[in-house]
């Protein structure tokens, strides 16, 4: 895999990001290291993914290394780790992600579970952080003859933030 993404601003190049990485089989293995680089071409950031699923089991771990203000002797240093891992049963799909920080201290914790009994599609995301819950993001949609009818409701302890419907046509 290759990819190569450029961002350019009002003053010309304001960033390139460039990807590499490999699939493997059997069991499916895959790589991925991206590279960002900003309009001097310093390095900014740089990630590394690894992909794992063997059986209904994917298992993700992403690594990050970012620029830090000076002085510091690297050019990058870490950045933060996350973890997740996802699986599907009876039509239901799990997935627990868990992220640090550049300190390797917990950050959060976001579980989401997704179902579909056509035409319904049901979606719950919830994440918490070192306080314990931070939000819940309900998301539904029905599908019917062209038409997606879908309805988003998002809160925290301090009551809702957001409620949301929209519709999308395919013709």
């Amino acid at each position: 895999l290759a990819s190569h993404t450029t961002w350019f601003d009002a003053s010309g190049l304001a960033r390139m990001v460039f990807e590499f990485g490999y699939d493997f089989d059997d069991p499916s293995l895959g790589l991925l290291t991206a590279v960002t680089v900003d309009g001097a071409f310093s390095i900014t950031k740089i990630d590394v993914i690894v992909d794992l699923s063997i059986d209904v089991i994917r298992f993700t771990s992403w690594t990050g290394f970012a620029e830090y203000s000076p002085p510091t002797p690297l050019p990058v240093m870490f950045a933060g780790q996350g973890f997740a891992v996802s699986f599907e049963l009876c039509g239901v799909t799990v997935t627990s992600e868990t992220d640090f920080n550049d300190l390797f201290l917990f950050e959060a914790e976001i579980v989401a579970i997704e179902t579909s009994i056509d035409p319904v599609t049901f979606v719950s995301l919830t994440t918490f952080d070192a306080l314990g819950f931070a939000t819940e993001c309900i998301e539904a949609s029905v599908a019917f003859s062209g038409v997606r009818l879908s309805t988003k409701a998002e809160f925290t302890w301090d009551g809702v933030t957001l409620v949301a419907f929209g519709f999308e046509l395919t013709f």
